[in-house]
């Protein structure tokens, strides 16, 4: 077995969850299962010519960060491994820089969002697709699999709805989620519609724009009895209690029932 490969399996041992990014002159390459499943999700060509018969997917080094920003739009973890040293080279792992949560979320609209707009307007999820449809807060019972899949501070959910194509997008999607007689969980499922539940709570609560919090409150009431999603709440009264030097002045910690009010032309507290 040649070292490349080799070090492909070591590293698979240790990071079983991601894909083994290997970074070689002016290319790089992913090997075996993982080149199968890259060429699956991107459909880029599988070579089996480059490593001694083993499938590999290889591509230009400048189209790296397009690539990773395309896997981990598929909820996909990297490793990446480049040689270090002289004669005696060998490979080493590094940090691959991941695109920003915005910059995903973006991404995913641009080339899914009219996928997600159709199966709600057909009353079934069939893809997963919430993450970047209704972006949530990252919470305190978020594990590191939700990395990426979650806004880790009020300014990026600041941030979904300063982007004007996202911000259309969701407004579009959640007047098309109300537009549907059955409930959440018949339309997502009941994880996916406590995702809903979180993200409809995180911009009911925190949206810079009066119509938006309203719409999102909306959504509270008709799907979810009114009832605000506590875990987020919590993570928004923890940021507010402790405000980062992002964290948007106008968000104010409260000692209204629920703890939360956001200050504006009318407080709104979760008990209103």
């Amino acid at each position: 077995m040649s070292v490349i490969v080799d070090t492909y399996r070591k590293l698979k041992r240790q990071h079983p969850d991601r894909l083994v990014l290997f970074e070689t002159g002016k290319v790089a390459l992913f090997l075996c299962e993982d080149a199968e499943d890259v060429s699956r999700l991107l459909a880029e060509p599988i070579s089996t010519q480059h490593v001694i018969g083993r499938p590999a997917v290889v591509f230009a080094q400048a189209r790296l960060p397009e690539v990773l920003m395309r896997l981990t739009v598929f909820g996909r973890s990297l490793v990446g491994v480049r040689r270090k040293g002289g004669p005696n080279s060998r490979w080493v792992e590094f940090s691959l820089e991941s695109p920003s949560d915005i910059s995903k979320i973006e991404f995913a609209h641009k080339v899914a969002y009219g996928d997600a707009l159709d199966e709600i307007t057909n009353g079934r999820m069939e893809t997963s697709w919430e993450w970047f449809a209704f972006p949530r807060l990252r919470t305190a019972s978020d594990t590191d699999g939700d990395d990426g899949r979650t806004l880790r501070t009020l300014r990026e959910s600041r941030l979904v709805l300063s982007r004007k194509a996202v911000a259309t997008h969701v407004r579009e999607m959640a007047a098309a989620l109300l537009a549907r007689g059955e409930s959440a969980e018949d339309i997502f499922g009941v994880e996916a519609a406590r995702h809903v539940k979180a993200s409809a709570t995180l911009f009911a609560l925190t949206a810079k724009d009066q119509g938006d919090r309203d719409l999102f409150a909306q959504v509270i009431r008709r799907f979810f009895g009114g009832e605000y999603d506590t875990a987020t709440t919590a993570a928004i009264a923890a940021e507010l209690d402790s405000p980062r030097d992002d964290t948007p002045r106008d968000l104010v910690k409260s000692d209204a029932p629920g703890g939360v009010s956001v200050r504006g032309k009318k407080s709104r507290n979760l008990d209103s």
